[in-house]
């Protein structure tokens, strides 16, 4: 017992793990963590950072919390600090005080044989039920963290909990653990079962999130450039009068966000082979998808065309969680599709080749931008008068009970008001030009972040 811990040694990964479930079948330990080097102390990352990543990992956090409690599309999973924690862990948006561990020995097996060398032990740390009770009566912030975050699809697949510990632990309670030589065996389980190679709709979400976070630590950095050439910065905000009536009426189906769980969602069929004339039939599509709603992918493109098929996955993974129609879904689809005919030979970078794309396609257009977050908006072409028809009756009675693209609605509506999408615009109309146009726009032009469900938009005007 080196260290007032029992060290078990085995002969190889495979006789590590399968101890490790004889264990736990025998009720004799029941968490564990896998460790390439069985040298390295359990502590978290951020007690083995040093100061100045330290404080990087507060003010990364607290970025992670503003954004998180502030976007409408994430409040439904992120209830608590615990569940906010949990994810920016497993994402690696910050460092904590959180260290992973799993119910499952060959998952630990996993992460104890994942990138090893031949020169080091690897180790399966153990848990048993009197270390989690000396967790437990310790006065200090030690303890065991059992979450169910929606829709975090890694810490469903890796079976994951946390031990939260602010620094050492081991004059608690040393963990036992099972050391093995890193020789030819690996573990059997495959990547993509560890770090799923499909998003949920909360980890498309905080990928969106890292997106944004790059775009201002690089805006951030040039401002910081131009103060020190001796540039003037002015900074204009506006004032934050919103209010619930700002924000557009969600209906009760989409308030509650998606919540699917690894186990229960189709990740490994693929889907059927379609030739790209089926693939701009409405009712051929919409048979596919009510079929594979609960799937991650929808179909292949017979025509093995890389760009297609990567722009049919961006909508069906954008949409497919949400409650859209399989009506809703096919027509996004097609009319991604003949974007995409239409931007073969355009360079997308130019806006003015997009502005005369849009008008061709759509006829008169704006250029307006949305955000789920207040920052970093998305932006798409949308028809004028389809836009007039998604506003509110009344707001359309304001102005008259004729359409006019060039009136003064326009400027007042995506000017004076682009922070209360809510006051102007009708949710269930705004779906519709999101399905037909909005989305397509995004996806088709290579947008990131996209705003895919129009309940969220939190600002809506003009580009």
């Amino acid at each position: 017992m080196p260290g007032g811990f029992i060290q078990y040694d085995a002969p190889d990964l495979m006789t590590a793990v399968a101890l490790a479930a004889d264990f736990k079948a025998g009720d004799h330990y029941k968490y564990f963590r896998g460790q390439r080097d069985a040298s390295w102390q359990v502590i978290s990352s951020f007690v083995r950072a040093n100061d100045a990543d330290r404080t990087k990992a507060v003010t990364d956090f607290g970025a992670f919390y503003s954004f998180a409690r502030g976007a409408p599309h994430l409040v439904p999973y992120l209830q608590n600090d615990d569940a906010l924690i949990a994810t920016a862990q497993h994402h690696g948006l910050a460092l904590t005080n959180f260290i992973d561990f799993t119910r499952s020995p060959e998952v630990a097996g996993w992460f104890a044989s994942d990138g090893a060398s031949t020169e080091d032990k690897g180790a399966i740390f153990l848990v048993d039920r009197e270390a989690e009770g000396a967790f437990d009566a310790y006065s200090g912030p030690v303890r065991f963290i059992h979450l169910d975050v929606p829709n975090l699809w890694r810490l469903q697949a890796q079976e994951g909990l946390f031990l939260e510990a602010p620094g050492k632990f081991d004059h608690i309670w040393p963990l036992d653990r099972i050391v093995f030589p890193h020789i030819a065996s690996h573990s059997s389980i495959p990547r993509r079962n560890i770090y799923p190679d499909k998003k949920s709709a909360l980890e498309l979400a905080l990928d969106q999130y890292s997106v944004m976070r790059r775009r201002r630590a690089g805006f951030d950095d040039l401002l910081e450039h131009i103060h020190a050439a001796g540039g003037l910065l002015i900074e204009l905000s506006d004032d934050d009068n919103t209010t619930e009536e700002d924000a557009l009426v969600v209906p009760p189906a989409w308030i509650a966000g998606p919540n699917e769980r690894w186990k229960d969602i189709d990740v490994d069929s693929s889907g059927p082979v379609l030739a790209e004339p089926v693939l701009n039939s409405i009712a051929a599509l919409t048979e596919v998808i009510e079929k594979r709603r609960g799937c991650t992918d929808l179909v292949t493109v017979s025509a093995g065309d890389e760009k297609l098929q990567n722009l049919i996955d961006g909508v069906w993974g954008g949409m497919r969680p949400h409650p859209y129609s399989a009506d809703h879904i096919a027509r996004c689809i097609i009319a991604t599709i003949n974007l995409q005919r239409a931007f073969q030979h355009v360079n997308l970078s130019n806006g003015l080749e997009q502005r005369r794309i849009a008008e061709a396609l759509l006829g008169p257009t704006t250029e307006i931008e949305m955000s789920t977050s207040g920052e970093n908006a998305a932006r798409a072409f949308v028809n004028l008068q389809d836009l007039w028809l998604a506003l509110k009756q009344d707001v359309r009675d304001k102005w008259g009970p004729v359409f006019d693209p060039h009136g003064d609605w326009l400027d007042s509506v995506l000017g004076e008001d682009w922070q209360r999408p809510g006051r102007n615009f009708d949710g269930q109309q705004l779906v519709e030009l999101f399905v037909v146009q909005i989305i397509p726009w995004q996806v088709a032009t290579y947008r990131d972040p996209i705003a895919f469900s129009a309940f969220h938009v939190l600002t809506l005007g003009r580009a």
